[in-house]
């Protein structure tokens, strides 16, 4: 779609039709935020604007280049993202050495019209020797084209990798901006809309997905387990972590109990207004344990998370082991020790 059409983001698509009209894109760019924010989108409309044979820097999204990189089957266009061992897509997996070897092939030939343009979507799950072999692209990248990273981790990519592209931070998006999108896109009532909008946190893409399926109520349920974990349930806990660590939306759901953190906390300190969720940790939980429990899910997320292939069961037994030495006031052994 055009940039006129994006929800949000109205400050980075400006920089973008910037230098598309100074004719002055960078050879590489970061797009890093949270996640499911639209930056996926933006990277896509941004290679319209780079290569619409209608207008510029507002792609006009019905011409055949335009047409031809919304269905992603523009020889200008290489996208390559995260799968698992036998190359099917996969948000959980990895980005293979065979995937950049791919875009480096698409690199090698001439560009006509336009400009190549490849999107790389969740950089932070390169494997190393993919990486590496990616930094040797951004060193000597090719006349006229265009790469771009997008990452919700953009601190898990190499340094070197970091120091080559200009980094474009998108922030979440403003709860009006869901809310409107819902209102006007999904035909969801004002009231249910603004209820969503806010349990989204600025995420458009959770927000659609709260709409089509019981994703928050089974966040919810789940989160309510993992906060009822007594300092003697150690059954419970090895039980509800084997559960867990089979389930696809694993990170979203490590990213929904730190909102749960921070929502307590914001609760306890007087800004109940804040809260995006109903329910919250334990109400006799301190503001210090909560920041500690906050830090043990995102020390948790990132190694889950990491191309390191960390066994998700004991990553997350010693999680929930350290939580219920929080939550007993035992607090000096970190997730970390434990596994």
């Amino acid at each position: 779609m055009p940039f006129k059409d994006i929800s949000g983001h109205t400050r980075e698509i400006l920089a973008l039709k910037n230098a598309v009209a100074a004719n002055r894109v960078a050879h590489a760019y970061l797009f890093s935020g949270p996640g499911r924010s639209g930056k996926g989108l933006v990277a896509k409309t941004f290679a319209m604007a780079l290569n619409c044979t209608v207008s510029s820097p507002e792609p006009c999204g019905l011409c055949s280049d335009c047409v031809r990189i919304i269905d992603s089957s523009h020889p200008n266009l290489t996208e390559i993202g995260p799968s698992n061992k036998d190359g099917a897509p996969d948000p959980g997996g990895l980005i293979r050495i065979a995937e950049v070897r791919r875009l480096q092939g698409a690199l090698r030939y001439r560009v006509e019209n336009g400009m190549k343009v490849v999107i790389v979507d969740s950089a932070d799950r390169l494997q190393p020797q993919a990486a590496h072999a990616f930094l040797k692209t951004l060193e000597e990248p090719p006349p006229d084209s265009v790469l771009i990273l997008v990452s919700a981790r953009a601190s898990a990519l190499l340094p070197t990798v970091l120091s080559r592209c200009q980094r474009v931070n998108f922030r979440p998006l403003e709860e009006s901006v869901v809310r409107d999108f819902l209102v006007n896109r999904t035909g969801l009532g004002a009231e249910e809309s603004a209820r969503v909008a806010h349990r989204s946190a600025g995420s458009l893409g959770i927000a659609l997905e709260y709409v089509e399926s019981d994703l928050y109520s089974e966040q919810m349920e789940i989160a309510s387990r993992v906060e009822a974990l007594g300092p003697n349930e150690t059954m419970q806990a090895m039980k509800l972590a084997d559960e867990l660590s089979k389930m696809d939306g694993l990170a979203g759901l490590l990213e929904f109990l730190k909102l749960r953190c921070r929502d307590r906390v914001a609760s306890v300190s007087g800004a109940r207004g804040l809260a995006v969720t109903e329910v919250v940790f334990g109400q006799k939980t301190g503001v210090e344990e909560l920041v500690e429990a906050y830090s043990l899910i995102e020390a948790a997320r990132v190694d889950i998370a990491s191309p390191c292939n960390i066994n998700r069961l004991l990553r997350l037994e010693a999680l929930f082991f350290s939580l219920m030495e929080l939550s007993s006031g035992c607090s000096g052994h970190s997730a970390q020790a434990a596994v």
